[in-house]
């Protein structure tokens, strides 16, 4: 079994239908959908083979929602609830840009993985992503370190180069040497 553990969010995507008017509406098509890099691997991966996602959502709409959603893309999900759904908001330009606007909420509140989550992996898959702050990232180590132990291969996203640039590049070596 594939296990994806990491971020779990709502993209509110928006395109930009003409350049940004400042100061007024600017004409735009809104979606809000699944995100979060590790949420997107399972969802893609589960209807094709057999996958486990570990996350972390709020007690709320979007939490209810993107836990149903990757249950039916046929996921094994655990997830836990902290606080607030985390939200990215994507700004597409008309040339096909885009800037990316994160407030991560619960996927940074992610805390120690229950070991038997971990049953039965053959591959733990993770996104750089986990690192971005919270609780997550000294859990989603654990699990790693847990994974590991057990015989368990690790597979890594690198994800973002701002999010690289934000920690330091040092710093990120540094983490992937755990």
């Amino acid at each position: 079994m594939l296990g994806v553990i990491g971020d779990v969010v709502q993209d509110v995507v928006v395109w930009q239908l003409e350049d940004v008017r400042h100061a007024t509406d600017t004409q735009s098509a809104i979606t809000v959908t699944r995100g979060g890099s590790a949420a997107n691997v399972a969802a893609f991966a589960a209807p094709r083979y057999p996958t486990r996602f570990i996350g972390s959502v709020g007690d709320d709409l979007g939490g209810v929602v993107l836990t149903r959603e990757l249950t039916e893309r046929g996921a094994d999900v655990r997830m836990q609830v902290h606080g607030t759904t985390g939200t990215i908001v994507v700004l597409i330009d008309q040339t096909g840009e885009r800037l990316m606007f994160p407030s991560r909420g619960a996927s940074q509140r992610l805390e120690a993985v229950d070991p038997t989550w971990l049953d039965d992996l053959e591959l733990l898959h993770l996104t750089a992503y986990s690192f971005d702050g919270g609780s997550t990232a000294q859990s989603v180590l654990d699990a790693v370190r847990e994974h590991k132990r057990r015989g368990g291969l690790v597979s890594l996203d690198v994800s973002s180069t701002g999010m690289i640039d934000h920690m330091g590049v040092g710093t990120f070596l540094e983490l992937m040497d755990n």
